[in-house]
């Protein structure tokens, strides 16, 4: 794939790995997103916050991830799908990891709001697009599974994260996220 060239792919075949693919980026990254909650209460005791106000980091994650859209469409345009999604793996790594050492609302912002919201924004659009590249005929229902994912990973990454907090505390829980 050349910077910014649209290339269409055979119908099917290698596309139903870029499906998968693209169903597990979307899994991870809305099953992580909207399993905040689960958090909630461990984050009052350690954190000391109000529940409006950690509430807020959830909230604001999935604005990130929303409002970074219009960057995120340029850097595809010009690197195409694949790195921005890898680099957004990365970032959102690397913010719950500084999320999970946070000691206050402002670490806990940066960290679980603003970079992993980044990563996630880096990963969600990509993985979405580059799914019509490989369908004409069966495009909708590509892309139809790939977005599914996000009810499929809200639903199984909420009971793990509820685990792995029973488990690890919240800290230890949102390293293994």
């Amino acid at each position: 794939d050349k910077r910014g060239d649209r290339q269409e792919h055979e119908e099917g075949g290698w596309g139903w790995v870029v499906v998968l693919a693209s169903f597990l980026c979307v899994f991870v990254l809305d099953g992580i997103g909207y399993s905040f909650g689960v958090f909630l209460e461990p984050l009052l005791v350690d954190i000391g916050e109000g529940r409006g106000v950690l509430s807020m980091a959830g909230s604001m994650q999935v604005g990130v991830y929303g409002f970074s859209s219009p960057l995120v469409a340029k850097i595809v345009n010009k690197y195409g799908e694949r790195r921005p999604c890898m680099v957004g793996a990365v970032i959102s790594a690397a913010g719950l990891l500084v999320a999970s050492f946070a000691t206050g609302i402002w670490t806990l912002l940066l960290g679980y709001s603003v970079i992993t919201g980044l990563g996630f924004g880096l990963m969600y659009l990509p993985s979405v697009v580059i799914v019509s590249k490989h369908f004409l005929v069966r495009r909708s229902l590509a892309t139809g599974i790939v977005l599914c994912a996000a009810g499929v990973g809200t639903f199984v990454v909420a009971p793990l994260a509820q685990f792995m907090l029973e488990q690890w505390g919240w800290r230890g829980s949102m390293q293994g996220l």
